[in-house]
């Protein structure tokens, strides 16, 4: 967040005469969201020494990060929006939408927990490492590449919400696959 923060400013906010903006001179969108979609590799090295400090069983680990990581996105970039604005006097769709987004986001953090602590694995096949890999890196730019898809092919908000939840529970399915081959 830290460094989103740094390096991508909200567009339209108030900068500062000194900043630490190095992608100022990038003109092309999509390279400024693959470059903040990128900043996510961070995460998996975070996760992977949360999951290294945490004690226990393979499952409970995987729960605990997954949850907590999840909780904390959550708590950073949805509650105060979802909080203020569903007790507005005015209903709107768009914060059940957001709790839905949330909920499928809480999934995704648990199969990338459960990624991560396969990726720590000494007794897993050689074979499924680079599943694992690919599976990461599919679960860290799946965001972008599903915004690619909706604006491509103009999508109404509640269908891009299914087929992020497909595409998450396609993913899960095959991390719980990998997963009983250890567990």
């Amino acid at each position: 967040m830290l460094v989103l923060a740094t390096f991508f400013p909200v567009p339209g906010s108030q900068r500062d005469a000194v900043t630490l903006d190095a992608f100022q001179d990038v003109k092309n969108p999509l390279t400024l969201e693959f470059f903040k979609a990128s900043i996510d590799l961070a995460d998996l090295i975070g996760m992977y020494i949360a999951l290294s400090r945490i004690p226990g069983r393979g499952h409970s680990k995987c729960l605990t990060a997954g949850i907590g990581w999840g909780t904390a996105e959550l708590i950073l970039s949805r509650f105060l929006t979802i909080w203020v604005g569903a007790k507005g006097i005015e209903f709107n769709w768009r914060y059940i939408q957001m709790s839905f987004d949330a909920n499928i986001s809480m999934v995704q953090h648990i199969m990338t927990a459960a990624l991560v602590w396969l990726w720590s694995r000494h007794d897993v096949k050689p074979s499924f490492y680079p599943v694992v890999a690919i599976l990461a890196i599919i679960g860290v730019y799946k965001g972008l590449l599903i915004d690619i898809f909706t604006l491509a092919s103009h999508i109404d908000p509640w269908t891009s919400l299914v087929i992020k939840l497909l595409i998450t529970a396609f993913l899960g399915a095959l991390t719980i696959r990998v997963y009983s081959t250890v567990a």
